[in-house]
Protein backbone atom coordinates (compact mmCIF):
# COMPACT_ATOMS: atom_id res chain seq x y z
CA UNK A 1 0.00 0.00 0.00
CA UNK A 2 1.35 3.13 -1.02
CA UNK A 3 0.62 6.25 1.05
CA UNK A 4 1.81 10.18 0.65
CA UNK A 5 1.82 12.30 3.48
CA UNK A 6 1.53 15.98 2.24
CA UNK A 7 0.99 19.10 4.35
CA UNK A 8 -0.98 21.01 1.78
CA UNK A 9 -4.06 19.92 0.40
CA UNK A 10 -2.37 20.72 -3.20
CA UNK A 11 -0.05 18.75 -3.01
CA UNK A 12 -2.24 15.95 -2.36
CA UNK A 13 -2.50 12.84 -4.98
CA UNK A 14 -6.25 12.03 -6.40
CA UNK A 15 -7.65 9.35 -4.27
CA UNK A 16 -7.36 5.96 -5.49
CA UNK A 17 -7.50 2.50 -4.28
CA UNK A 18 -3.30 2.22 -4.90
CA UNK A 19 -2.78 5.38 -3.35
CA UNK A 20 -4.29 6.85 0.14
CA UNK A 21 -3.16 10.91 0.50
CA UNK A 22 -2.74 11.75 4.25
CA UNK A 23 -3.26 15.13 4.67
CA UNK A 24 -0.94 16.56 8.03
CA UNK A 25 -0.60 19.77 9.74
CA UNK A 26 -3.96 21.05 7.50
CA UNK A 27 -6.01 22.82 10.84
CA UNK A 28 -9.50 21.92 9.45
CA UNK A 29 -8.72 20.60 6.12
CA UNK A 30 -8.69 17.00 5.17
CA UNK A 31 -7.16 15.09 2.28
CA UNK A 32 -9.02 14.04 -0.83
CA UNK A 33 -10.12 10.66 0.81
CA UNK A 34 -10.44 12.52 4.13
CA UNK A 35 -7.85 11.03 6.21
CA UNK A 36 -5.48 13.62 8.16
CA UNK A 37 -3.77 13.97 11.45
CA UNK A 38 -1.69 15.89 14.28
CA UNK A 39 -3.99 19.07 12.22
CA UNK A 40 -3.61 21.73 15.21
CA UNK A 41 0.04 20.65 15.68
CA UNK A 42 2.31 23.52 14.26
CA UNK A 43 0.10 26.18 16.07
CA UNK A 44 0.79 24.55 18.95
CA UNK A 45 4.08 23.88 18.24
CA UNK A 46 4.74 27.67 17.49
CA UNK A 47 3.57 28.34 21.43
CA UNK A 48 6.25 26.38 22.65
CA UNK A 49 7.84 30.08 22.40
CA UNK A 50 10.95 29.06 21.12
CA UNK A 51 12.48 28.11 17.60
CA UNK A 52 12.56 24.11 17.02
CA UNK A 53 15.09 22.85 14.44
CA UNK A 54 13.83 21.40 11.20
CA UNK A 55 15.48 17.94 12.18
CA UNK A 56 13.11 18.14 15.01
CA UNK A 57 10.29 18.75 12.99
CA UNK A 58 11.32 16.80 9.87
CA UNK A 59 11.64 13.75 12.47
CA UNK A 60 7.87 14.24 14.08
CA UNK A 61 6.87 14.47 10.80
CA UNK A 62 7.88 11.14 9.33
CA UNK A 63 6.99 9.62 12.79
CA UNK A 64 3.67 10.49 12.09
CA UNK A 65 3.36 9.42 8.56
CA UNK A 66 4.07 6.33 10.12
CA UNK A 67 1.25 6.45 12.35
CA UNK A 68 -0.93 7.19 10.11
CA UNK A 69 0.13 4.10 7.90
CA UNK A 70 -0.71 1.64 10.62
CA UNK A 71 -3.79 3.20 11.88
CA UNK A 72 -5.20 3.83 8.70
CA UNK A 73 -4.54 0.74 6.76
CA UNK A 74 -5.95 -2.43 8.68
CA UNK A 75 -3.51 -5.35 9.02
CA UNK A 76 -6.48 -7.56 7.97
CA UNK A 77 -5.54 -6.36 4.57
CA UNK A 78 -2.26 -7.90 4.65
CA UNK A 79 -2.07 -11.32 3.21
CA UNK A 80 -0.95 -12.68 6.39
CA UNK A 81 -3.87 -10.84 8.13
CA UNK A 82 -0.81 -8.78 10.03
CA UNK A 83 2.16 -7.87 8.31
CA UNK A 84 1.55 -5.28 5.57
CA UNK A 85 3.58 -3.82 2.95
CA UNK A 86 3.63 0.18 3.15
CA UNK A 87 5.44 2.51 0.58
CA UNK A 88 5.23 5.89 2.29
CA UNK A 89 6.39 9.17 0.20
CA UNK A 90 6.59 11.85 2.89
CA UNK A 91 7.39 15.37 2.36
CA UNK A 92 9.80 16.61 4.29
CA UNK A 93 10.71 20.83 5.18
CA UNK A 94 14.35 19.61 4.51
CA UNK A 95 14.47 16.16 3.43
CA UNK A 96 17.72 16.04 2.62
CA UNK A 97 19.60 14.91 5.91
CA UNK A 98 17.12 11.84 5.92
CA UNK A 99 17.81 10.62 2.43
CA UNK A 100 21.02 8.82 3.58
CA UNK A 101 19.29 7.71 6.85
CA UNK A 102 16.43 5.68 4.72
CA UNK A 103 17.55 2.17 5.32
CA UNK A 104 18.35 2.82 9.57
CA UNK A 105 14.51 3.64 9.77
CA UNK A 106 13.07 1.56 7.57
CA UNK A 107 14.90 -1.67 9.59
CA UNK A 108 13.53 0.63 13.09
CA UNK A 109 9.99 1.12 12.19
CA UNK A 110 9.69 -2.51 10.59
CA UNK A 111 10.89 -4.19 14.45
CA UNK A 112 8.22 -1.69 15.99
CA UNK A 113 5.84 -2.76 13.88
CA UNK A 114 6.34 -5.91 11.90
CA UNK A 115 5.86 -4.62 8.82
CA UNK A 116 7.60 -3.62 5.83
CA UNK A 117 8.55 -0.52 5.30
CA UNK A 118 9.37 1.36 1.83
CA UNK A 119 10.33 5.16 2.87
CA UNK A 120 11.07 7.84 0.14
CA UNK A 121 11.39 11.49 0.94
CA UNK A 122 10.72 15.00 -1.13
CA UNK A 123 10.71 18.21 -0.73
CA UNK A 124 7.39 20.88 0.15
CA UNK A 125 6.91 19.97 3.70
CA UNK A 126 6.26 21.53 7.01
CA UNK A 127 9.03 24.20 7.89
CA UNK A 128 9.64 24.79 11.02
CA UNK A 129 7.23 27.91 12.78
CA UNK A 130 8.09 30.91 13.62
CA UNK A 131 7.92 30.84 17.74
CA UNK A 132 4.86 33.11 19.00
CA UNK A 133 6.27 36.03 21.31
CA UNK A 134 5.15 35.71 24.75
CA UNK A 135 2.68 38.34 25.46
CA UNK A 136 -0.40 38.39 27.80
CA UNK A 137 -2.77 37.10 24.97
CA UNK A 138 -0.80 34.87 23.78
CA UNK A 139 -0.57 31.12 25.16
CA UNK A 140 2.99 30.44 25.15
CA UNK A 141 4.72 28.01 27.37
CA UNK A 142 7.57 29.82 29.80
CA UNK A 143 10.61 27.24 29.41
CA UNK A 144 13.38 29.77 30.63
CA UNK A 145 14.05 27.46 33.65
CA UNK A 146 13.67 24.16 32.18
CA UNK A 147 16.50 21.50 32.50
CA UNK A 148 14.43 18.31 30.70
CA UNK A 149 11.65 16.69 28.81
CA UNK A 150 9.54 14.10 30.54
CA UNK A 151 6.61 11.69 28.40
CA UNK A 152 4.07 11.77 30.39
CA UNK A 153 0.86 9.82 29.57
CA UNK A 154 -1.02 9.79 32.91
CA UNK A 155 0.13 6.18 33.59
CA UNK A 156 1.80 5.22 36.58
CA UNK A 157 5.48 4.93 35.31
CA UNK A 158 5.38 8.40 34.10
CA UNK A 159 3.71 9.74 37.01
CA UNK A 160 6.94 8.45 38.84
CA UNK A 161 9.01 9.71 36.16
CA UNK A 162 8.05 12.92 36.58
CA UNK A 163 7.63 12.91 40.45
CA UNK A 164 10.96 11.70 41.21
CA UNK A 165 12.75 14.41 38.56
CA UNK A 166 10.77 17.12 40.12
CA UNK A 167 11.65 15.63 44.10
CA UNK A 168 15.52 14.94 42.60
CA UNK A 169 15.82 18.94 41.99
CA UNK A 170 14.53 18.48 38.56
CA UNK A 171 12.97 21.26 36.09
CA UNK A 172 10.94 19.06 33.62
CA UNK A 173 8.52 19.50 30.40
CA UNK A 174 5.87 17.68 30.77
CA UNK A 175 5.09 15.91 27.33
CA UNK A 176 1.37 14.51 26.63
CA UNK A 177 0.20 13.11 23.91
CA UNK A 178 -3.29 13.46 24.76
CA UNK A 179 -6.23 11.73 23.67
CA UNK A 180 -9.69 12.49 25.48
CA UNK A 181 -9.17 9.59 28.33
CA UNK A 182 -5.98 10.82 28.66
CA UNK A 183 -5.85 14.02 29.07
CA UNK A 184 -8.73 13.21 32.03
CA UNK A 185 -5.88 10.96 33.55
CA UNK A 186 -3.11 13.61 33.20
CA UNK A 187 -5.73 16.41 34.51
CA UNK A 188 -6.10 14.24 37.31
CA UNK A 189 -2.57 13.44 38.24
CA UNK A 190 -1.40 17.22 37.72
CA UNK A 191 -3.53 18.48 40.40
CA UNK A 192 -1.23 16.35 42.77
CA UNK A 193 2.00 16.14 41.26
CA UNK A 194 3.93 18.42 39.25
CA UNK A 195 1.49 20.98 39.24
CA UNK A 196 4.37 23.88 38.83
CA UNK A 197 5.89 22.05 35.63
CA UNK A 198 4.67 23.16 32.71
CA UNK A 199 2.86 20.27 30.22
CA UNK A 200 3.14 20.92 26.64
CA UNK A 201 -0.16 18.25 25.62
CA UNK A 202 -1.28 17.39 21.97
CA UNK A 203 -3.79 14.81 20.80
CA UNK A 204 -3.34 13.48 16.80
CA UNK A 205 -6.53 12.91 16.62
CA UNK A 206 -6.77 10.82 13.32
CA UNK A 207 -9.91 11.72 11.64
CA UNK A 208 -11.46 9.37 8.84
CA UNK A 209 -14.76 9.62 7.19
CA UNK A 210 -17.68 8.42 8.42
CA UNK A 211 -17.95 4.19 8.12
CA UNK A 212 -13.76 4.07 7.62
CA UNK A 213 -12.19 1.27 9.39
CA UNK A 214 -9.15 1.94 11.58
CA UNK A 215 -6.26 -0.57 12.84
CA UNK A 216 -6.53 -0.88 16.20
CA UNK A 217 -3.38 -2.49 17.04
CA UNK A 218 -1.58 0.90 17.30
CA UNK A 219 1.76 -1.06 17.67
CA UNK A 220 3.26 2.80 16.64
CA UNK A 221 2.03 5.04 18.64
CA UNK A 222 4.27 5.52 20.84
CA UNK A 223 6.35 7.06 18.04
CA UNK A 224 4.26 10.09 17.44
CA UNK A 225 4.26 10.55 21.19
CA UNK A 226 8.65 10.58 21.16
CA UNK A 227 8.40 12.70 18.14
CA UNK A 228 6.25 15.22 19.86
CA UNK A 229 9.06 14.81 22.99
CA UNK A 230 12.17 15.66 20.59
CA UNK A 231 10.38 18.59 19.20
CA UNK A 232 9.88 19.42 22.58
CA UNK A 233 13.22 18.76 23.90
CA UNK A 234 14.55 20.63 20.85
CA UNK A 235 12.59 23.85 21.66
CA UNK A 236 13.95 24.03 25.45
CA UNK A 237 17.62 23.28 24.41
CA UNK A 238 16.87 26.42 22.27
CA UNK A 239 15.74 28.69 24.56
CA UNK A 240 17.94 27.33 27.46
CA UNK A 241 21.15 27.98 25.07
CA UNK A 242 21.97 24.30 25.66
CA UNK A 243 23.53 21.73 23.15
CA UNK A 244 21.46 18.56 24.49
CA UNK A 245 18.25 17.86 26.60
CA UNK A 246 17.32 15.20 28.30
CA UNK A 247 14.08 13.43 26.93
CA UNK A 248 13.20 11.10 29.85
CA UNK A 249 10.80 7.89 28.97
CA UNK A 250 9.97 6.90 31.97
CA UNK A 251 9.48 2.50 31.56
CA UNK A 252 10.02 0.04 33.83
CA UNK A 253 12.54 -2.97 32.87
CA UNK A 254 10.05 -5.74 32.28
CA UNK A 255 7.46 -3.81 30.13
CA UNK A 256 10.20 -2.41 28.41
CA UNK A 257 11.60 -5.59 27.18
CA UNK A 258 8.22 -6.76 26.89
CA UNK A 259 9.45 -11.16 26.37
CA UNK A 260 6.99 -12.70 24.60
CA UNK A 261 4.67 -14.54 27.57
CA UNK A 262 3.92 -17.17 25.10
CA UNK A 263 5.26 -18.63 21.80
CA UNK A 264 1.92 -17.27 20.85
CA UNK A 265 3.14 -13.91 20.87
CA UNK A 266 6.58 -13.44 19.70
CA UNK A 267 7.70 -10.70 17.71
CA UNK A 268 5.36 -7.18 17.16
CA UNK A 269 2.69 -9.47 18.33
CA UNK A 270 4.27 -8.30 21.86
CA UNK A 271 4.54 -4.40 21.45
CA UNK A 272 7.77 -3.31 21.28
CA UNK A 273 7.01 0.53 22.03
CA UNK A 274 10.01 1.44 24.50
CA UNK A 275 12.68 -1.35 23.66
CA UNK A 276 15.99 -0.70 24.32
CA UNK A 277 16.91 -1.52 20.88
CA UNK A 278 14.42 0.63 19.30
CA UNK A 279 15.41 3.52 21.65
CA UNK A 280 18.86 3.09 20.56
CA UNK A 281 17.87 3.12 17.19
CA UNK A 282 16.19 6.38 17.21
CA UNK A 283 19.00 7.76 19.49
CA UNK A 284 21.43 7.24 16.22
CA UNK A 285 18.99 8.76 14.06
CA UNK A 286 18.56 11.90 15.96
CA UNK A 287 22.50 12.00 16.33
CA UNK A 288 23.45 11.98 13.05
CA UNK A 289 21.07 14.90 11.97
CA UNK A 290 22.21 16.89 14.60
CA UNK A 291 19.33 17.15 16.55
CA UNK A 292 19.90 18.08 20.70
CA UNK A 293 18.04 15.57 22.21
CA UNK A 294 19.38 12.32 24.61
CA UNK A 295 16.67 9.49 24.78
CA UNK A 296 16.88 7.95 28.11
CA UNK A 297 14.70 5.29 30.36
CA UNK A 298 16.37 5.44 33.67
CA UNK A 299 13.99 2.59 35.13
CA UNK A 300 15.70 0.36 32.55
CA UNK A 301 16.45 -2.32 35.20
CA UNK A 302 13.56 -1.21 37.85
CA UNK A 303 10.39 -3.66 37.97
CA UNK A 304 7.45 -1.43 38.27
CA UNK A 305 6.78 -2.44 41.70
CA UNK A 306 10.74 -1.57 42.28
CA UNK A 307 9.35 2.07 40.72
CA UNK A 308 6.27 2.09 42.95
CA UNK A 309 8.32 1.46 46.33
CA UNK A 310 11.19 3.31 45.51
CA UNK A 311 9.58 6.62 44.18
CA UNK A 312 11.36 9.42 45.98
CA UNK A 313 8.71 10.92 46.95
CA UNK A 314 5.94 8.68 48.12
CA UNK A 315 3.44 11.37 49.91
CA UNK A 316 3.28 12.43 46.20
CA UNK A 317 2.44 9.25 44.64
CA UNK A 318 0.03 8.06 47.23
CA UNK A 319 -2.37 10.75 46.29
CA UNK A 320 -1.59 10.75 42.84
CA UNK A 321 -1.27 6.77 41.83
CA UNK A 322 -5.40 6.07 42.13
CA UNK A 323 -5.55 8.90 39.55
CA UNK A 324 -3.23 6.86 36.84
CA UNK A 325 -4.69 4.75 33.63
CA UNK A 326 -2.25 1.65 33.11
CA UNK A 327 -5.34 -0.53 31.10
CA UNK A 328 -4.69 -1.25 27.31
CA UNK A 329 -8.19 -1.80 27.39
CA UNK A 330 -9.65 1.29 28.77
CA UNK A 331 -13.05 1.86 27.62
CA UNK A 332 -15.30 5.12 27.75
CA UNK A 333 -16.27 4.76 31.19
CA UNK A 334 -12.57 5.08 31.92
CA UNK A 335 -12.47 1.98 34.32
CA UNK A 336 -9.84 -0.39 33.89
CA UNK A 337 -10.30 -3.98 33.07
CA UNK A 338 -7.85 -5.06 35.63
CA UNK A 339 -7.09 -8.21 34.01
CA UNK A 340 -4.95 -7.18 30.98
CA UNK A 341 -1.19 -7.50 30.70
CA UNK A 342 -0.71 -3.62 31.89
CA UNK A 343 -3.74 -3.82 34.49
CA UNK A 344 -2.03 -6.67 36.18
CA UNK A 345 1.88 -5.74 36.34
CA UNK A 346 0.09 -2.33 38.01
CA UNK A 347 -1.89 -4.44 40.62
CA UNK A 348 1.11 -6.78 41.18
CA UNK A 349 3.12 -3.16 41.57
CA UNK A 350 0.87 -2.37 44.15
CA UNK A 351 0.84 -5.92 45.80
CA UNK A 352 5.28 -5.56 45.92
CA UNK A 353 5.16 -2.46 47.52
CA UNK A 354 3.07 -3.00 49.81
CA UNK A 355 0.87 0.28 48.45
CA UNK A 356 -3.07 -0.14 49.15
CA UNK A 357 -4.36 -0.35 45.03
CA UNK A 358 -6.58 3.06 45.58
CA UNK A 359 -7.54 3.14 41.18
CA UNK A 360 -10.19 5.61 40.75
CA UNK A 361 -13.44 3.47 39.96
CA UNK A 362 -11.76 0.10 40.71
CA UNK A 363 -11.35 -2.62 38.18
CA UNK A 364 -14.28 -4.35 35.88
CA UNK A 365 -11.87 -7.75 36.98
CA UNK A 366 -11.25 -7.02 40.66
CA UNK A 367 -11.66 -11.00 40.89
CA UNK A 368 -9.41 -12.62 38.49
CA UNK A 369 -10.50 -15.80 39.18
CA UNK A 370 -14.12 -14.36 37.80
CA UNK A 371 -12.04 -13.47 34.89
CA UNK A 372 -10.43 -16.88 34.11
CA UNK A 373 -13.80 -18.54 34.40
CA UNK A 374 -15.01 -16.47 31.40
CA UNK A 375 -14.24 -18.43 27.94
CA UNK A 376 -13.75 -15.10 26.02
CA UNK A 377 -11.86 -12.46 27.43
CA UNK A 378 -9.19 -14.11 29.18
CA UNK A 379 -5.88 -14.47 27.14
CA UNK A 380 -3.87 -12.16 29.17
CA UNK A 381 -4.44 -14.15 32.56
CA UNK A 382 -3.56 -17.33 30.93
CA UNK A 383 -0.96 -15.80 29.00
CA UNK A 384 0.78 -14.05 32.77
CA UNK A 385 0.21 -17.64 34.19
CA UNK A 386 1.98 -19.97 31.65
CA UNK A 387 4.80 -17.20 31.68
CA UNK A 388 5.05 -17.28 35.58
CA UNK A 389 5.00 -20.71 35.85
CA UNK A 390 8.51 -23.09 36.08
CA UNK A 391 7.70 -25.32 33.54
CA UNK A 392 7.03 -22.20 30.82
CA UNK A 393 8.37 -23.89 27.67
CA UNK A 394 10.49 -20.85 26.85
CA UNK A 395 13.61 -20.31 29.14
CA UNK A 396 13.33 -16.43 30.52
CA UNK A 397 16.30 -15.73 29.23
CA UNK A 398 15.32 -17.36 25.27
CA UNK A 399 12.37 -15.17 25.98
CA UNK A 400 14.09 -12.32 26.38
CA UNK A 401 16.42 -12.14 23.43
CA UNK A 402 13.23 -13.14 21.43
CA UNK A 403 12.33 -9.87 22.42
CA UNK A 404 14.56 -7.83 20.58
CA UNK A 405 18.46 -7.72 20.20
CA UNK A 406 19.97 -7.05 23.54
CA UNK A 407 23.02 -4.77 23.97
CA UNK A 408 26.71 -6.95 23.21
CA UNK A 409 28.09 -6.31 27.02
CA UNK A 410 27.18 -9.52 28.90
CA UNK A 411 26.68 -7.75 32.01
CA UNK A 412 24.12 -5.61 30.55
CA UNK A 413 22.30 -8.30 29.13
CA UNK A 414 21.93 -10.33 32.46
CA UNK A 415 20.88 -7.17 33.96
CA UNK A 416 17.85 -7.11 31.38
CA UNK A 417 16.94 -11.00 32.22
CA UNK A 418 17.09 -10.52 36.05
CA UNK A 419 14.86 -7.03 35.59
CA UNK A 420 12.48 -9.47 33.66
CA UNK A 421 12.51 -12.43 36.00
CA UNK A 422 11.98 -10.15 39.72
CA UNK A 423 9.03 -8.44 37.17
CA UNK A 424 7.39 -12.08 36.66
CA UNK A 425 8.02 -12.71 39.96
CA UNK A 426 5.97 -9.74 41.43
CA UNK A 427 3.46 -11.12 38.98
CA UNK A 428 3.15 -15.00 40.22
CA UNK A 429 3.46 -13.59 43.93
CA UNK A 430 0.14 -11.37 43.20
CA UNK A 431 -1.59 -13.82 41.00
CA UNK A 432 -1.18 -16.34 43.85
CA UNK A 433 -2.66 -14.14 46.41
CA UNK A 434 -6.01 -14.07 43.92
CA UNK A 435 -6.35 -17.65 44.22
CA UNK A 436 -4.34 -18.65 40.38
CA UNK A 437 -1.91 -21.19 40.46
CA UNK A 438 1.51 -20.57 38.86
Amino acid sequence: MKLVIRSEKTAMPSASPEEVGVLLYSGGERGPGGLAIARNYVDEVARLGAPVPQVALDFLTICLGVVAADTFVPRNDAADGWAREFELDVALGDPEPWRELVADLERAFAFLSGDSWSLSFTDGGQDAPKPRRRRKRNRVLDLRDRDSACLFSGGLDSTIGAIDLIAGGRAPLLVSSAGRLDKQAQTAVRRHVGALAPQFALNPAPTTPRGFTRDVSMRTRSLGFIGLGVVAASAVAADVGRTSIDLVIPENGPISLNAPLTSRRIGSLSTRTTHPYLLRALQELLDSVGAPVKLGNPYQFATKGEMVAGCKDSAALSTAAGSTISCGKLQRKAIQCGKCVPCIFRRAAFHHAGIADTTKKGYRYKDLCRALSEPTGRDDVLAMMIACSNGRRTPLRRAVMLGGPLPEDAATRDLMVDVSRRGLGEVASFLRSQGLKC
